[in-house]
C-alpha cells in the first residue's frame, strides 16, 4: 500500500485520503469547467466523471485482511488506477478527489461496511465557505445526521453516487439484494450514472447504520486537515533528481520514523487537542508547541504523524549530530522544494543561514498547495544547538511569524530553557491533567501489546511471580509513572530473563521511573562481574555517551586499547541502551540509544574522565603538541 492505513477511530482524518494531487495521477478528458455554474451543469461534469472512471475497467475488491481491527488500508488513486481494483472506499475517495480536481464540492460519506460519495449541486469549490446549503452542517466537525444531506438530495442540491458502480463486480451483480442498494441494477457487473445516482439515495435510506460524513472542502481548508502526497514520502524524495535532495538526511529520518514507530499506541487525545489548535479558525498560522519528559514519547508520537499524515519533518537527533540551524532550514527548504514541485532547481542561496529563504520558498508551496494547509514538524528543539539563541534569536532560527496556512509543529522538554519567541502559539504538555486518563490507558495498551506479541516468555515470567496478566499490567503501569522508555526497556529485560524471580522476588519491588531502573541496571551489571564492569563495560559506554556522536568500533579501541572481538562483546551485552546506524559505505557506527541513558551517566556516574580521554586523543594527533 502507498499510504499508511487509516484509523477508523480518526474520523476527520480520513480527509486526508482525498486528495487532489493523487488524483492527478488519473488520465482524465477535458471536461467543460467554463460552463455556467448551475445544478445541471455540475450534474453534467458528474456523470463525465463517472463514465470516464467506467472506462478505465477497474474491479471492485473486498477490503484487504488486517490484523488490526481499528486500521483499514486505502488505495490510492494511482495504484487503484494501475491495479484495476478498489473497495468502496478506496473508489469513493478517489471520486472526491477527482470532483476536487473539477472545482466540485464533494461529500464522503461512510455507513457501517460502506463508502460512498455525496457532491453538492448548488456551489462550486471556490465557495466552499461560502453562505450555501450544507456549510453550516460541518460547523462542529463530521455530520452524524444523514437526515439534512436526504432532504437536500430531494431539493436536487445534493447527488449521493454509489461509487462501486463504476467498479465491475459479477459478485454483486449475481445476488441482488434490497438491503444492499450496490447490488441492484447492474449490467455486465457495472452500473450506468442515474443507476449510481439512485443506489446512492438509496444507501441514505436504507437500513446501513450511518456512521459520518466529511465534507472535503471544509476538512482541507476549514479544519487544516493535510491530504497525503500522490506518491510515499521518502520513494518521492530519492527518486527526485537535481541536487536538492542531498539537502534531506533522508536516512537518518526514515530509520527514525521507522524505529520509533515500530510499536506506537494511543495518544488518541493529544493528537486531538493537536488538530483542534491547528484548526484554530483564529489564527491563520502559527506554531503548536508540545511538551514532555524525556522517554514520554514525543519523538514516537512526531514519527508516527509523520508516518501517517506525510507532514515535512526534522528531527533534531543530539547523538547523531543532527542539530544545527544549517541543517534544519537546508532539509526543510528541499522538502518544501521536492514536495511541491517548486521550479527550483537548487537551494536558494544563503538557504542555510537565515529563515528568510525557507519563508518564501513556504509562500510559494502554498500557493501550490491549492488552499490546504502545510504542517511542519520539528522535534526535539531543547536539542538543537544554542547558538543563534544567544544573538536574540530563536533556536534554529525558527521564524517569528509564518505565512498564512503555514503551521509549526515543534516539541520540547518540560522546563527547559529554550528561545521561542513567535506569534500565535498554542502550548501542550504531556502531563496535563487532560490527558493523564489517556496516558494511563496507553501504558496499558502498550503493555497488552507486548504481553501478546511475546506470549510464551512472558506468561512462564508471569507465573513465577505468581501473578495474572491484569495484576502484571497493572504494578508495570504504575512503577512506569507513565514513561514509555521505561516499558520498553523493563518489558524486554523480563522477556530475555535479566529480571527474573531469582533477581526480583515480588514483581512489586520493580524499580519506579526510568533513573531508578538505570541505577539498578547500573549497580546489577557491576555486581556481576567487578572487574569485568571495570575494564570493559564502564569505558566502551561511557565513552559513546562523552563523545556525543555515532563513532566506529576502531575508534573505541584507539581509546580503550580493547580488541575488536572484547568490543564487539560489550556492544551486545549493552545492545538494549545503544543506537547502531550505517555510514553510507555501510560501516557500523553506535551511539547511546537515547538522551535520558547518557544524562543518567553524566549526572549519576560521571563521564569527566572519559571526556578528557576524547580530549587528550584529539589533541594527541595536532603536529606540534
Amino acid at each position: 500500500m502507498i499510504w499508511e492505513p487509516w484509523s477508523r477511530v480518526d474520523e476527520t482524518g480520513l480527509a486526508r485520503y482525498v486528495s487532489v494531487e493523487a488524483a492527478k495521477s488519473i488520465a482524465m478528458p477535458p471536461f467543460p469547467l467554463d460552463l455556467e455554474p448551475t445544478p445541471a451543469n455540475r450534474l453534467a461534469v458528474l456523470r463525465g466523471l463517472y463514465e470516464h472512471l467506467l472506462s478505465l475497467q477497474i474491479q471492485y475488491a473486498l477490503e484487504e485482511y488486517h490484523p488490526s481491527v481499528v486500521l483499514q488500508n486505502v488505495r490510492a488513486p494511482s495504484e487503484a488506477a494501475s491495479d484495476h481494483q478498489g473497495t468502496c472506499l478506496d473508489l469513493a475517495a478517489l471520486f472526491c478527489g477527482l470532483c476536487l480536481r473539477c472545482e466540485l464540492l464533494p461529500v464522503l460519506i461512510v455507513l457501517e461496511g460502506h463508502a460512498l460519495a455525496a457532491v453538492f449541486l448548488g456551489h462550486g469549490l471556490r465557495q466552499w465557505d461560502g453562505q450555501r446549503p450544507g456549510r453550516a452542517l460541518f460547523d462542529a466537525g463530521p455530520l452524524t445526521d444523514p437526515a439534512a444531506l436526504r432532504e437536500m438530495i430531494g431539493q436536487g442540491l445534493l447527488a449521493a453516487i454509489e461509487c462501486t458502480g463504476f467498479a465491475r463486480s459479477r459478485r454483486l451483480e449475481e445476488h441482488p439484494s434490497a438491503e444492499f442498494p450496490e447490488t441492484l441494477d447492474r449490467h455486465d457487473g457495472v452500473m450506468t450514472f442515474e443507476s449510481a445516482q439512485e443506489a446512492g439515495r438509496k444507501q441514505l435510506d436504507g437500513s446501513r447504520k450511518f456512521g459520518f460524513a466529511l465534507d472535503i472542502a471544509v476538512a482541507h481548508y476549514g479544519w487544516r486537515i493535510t491530504p497525503l502526497p500522490a506518491a510515499p514520502l521518502y520513494a518521492s524524495f530519492r527518486a527526485a533528481a537535481g541536487n536538492v535532495r542531498s539537502h534531506i538526511l533522508i536516512r537518518q529520518f526514515e530509520a527514525t520514523i521507522k524505529d520509533k514507530t515500530e510499536d506506537f499506541v494511543g495518544r488518541r487525545k493529544l493528537v486531538q487537542r493537536i488538530d483542534e489548535c491547528l484548526a484554530d479558525r483564529k489564527a491563520p498560522s502559527g506554531y503548536v508547541v508540545l511538551r514532555g519528559e524525556p522517554g514520554t514519547g514525543k519523538t514516537a508520537l512526531m514519527a508516527h504523524l509523520v508516518r501517517q499524515r506525510a507532514y515535512l519533518h526534522h528531527f533534531n537527533i543530539f547523538n547523531q549530530r543532527i542539530r544545527t540551524a544549517r541543517e534544519f532550514l537546508e532539509n526543510v527548504c528541499a522538502q518544501v522544494i521536492l514536495r511541491y514541485e517548486l521550479d527550483q532547481p537548487t537551494l536558494p542561496p544563503a538557504a542555510g543561514k537565515s529563515s528568510g529563504p525557507m519563508v518564501a520558498l513556504l509562500e510559494a508551496a502554498v500557493k501550490r498547495a491549492n488552499g490546504a494547509t502545510i504542517i511542519v514538524v520539528v522535534d526535539a528543539l531543547d536539542e538543537s544547538e544554542e547558538g543563534a539563541s544567544k544573538e536574540g534569536a530563536n533556536r534554529l532560527l525558527l521564524p517569528e511569524s509564518l505565512p498564512d496556512n503555514v503551521f509549526f509543529l515543534v516539541t520540547t522538554r518540560e522546563q527547559v530553557e529554550y528561545r521561542l519567541v513567535v506569534k500565535n502559539r498554542h502550548d501542550l504538555s504531556f502531563h496535563a491533567p487532560e490527558f493523564k486518563d489517556q496516558n494511563e490507558e496507553d501504558i496499558r495498551a502498550y503493555i497488552e501489546q507486548f504481553l501478546a506479541r511475546n506470549a510464551e516468555p512472558m506468561q512462564a515470567a508471569m507465573a513465577r511471580w505468581h501473578v495474572g496478566a491484569a495484576e502484571f499490567t497493572r504494578v508495570v503501569s504504575e512503577r512506569s509513572t507513565g514513561n514509555f522508555m521505561y516499558l520498553i526497556h523493563v518489558l524486554k529485560d523480563i522477556r530475555d530473563r535479566k529480571i527474573t524471580k531469582e533477581s526480583l522476588d515480588r514483581i512489586e519491588e520493580l524499580p519506579e521511573g526510568l533513573v531508578e531502573y538505570y541505577a539498578r541496571h547500573w549497580r546489577m551489571m557491576g555486581n556481576l562481574d567487578r572487574r569485568r564492569f571495570e575494564k570493559y563495560y564502564e569505558p566502551v559506554v561511557c565513552i559513546l555517551a562523552a563523545v556525543r556522536q555515532p563513532v566506529e568500533l576502531s575508534y573505541v579501541r584507539e581509546l580503550t586499547h580493547l580488541d575488536t572481538a572484547r568490543l564487539k562483546e560489550v556492544i551486545e551485552e549493552w545492545r538494549q541502551f545503544l543506537r547502531v546506524d550505517q555510514m553510507p559505505n555501510g560501516t557500523p557506527v553506535y551511539s547511546i540509544y537515547h538522551s535520558s541513558f547518557r544524562e543518567f551517566l553524566l549526572d549519576k556516574v560521571g563521564i569527566d574522565r572519559y571526556k578528557d580521554m576524547i580530549r587528550d586523543n584529539a589533541l594527541s594527533k595536532v603536529p606540534g603538541l
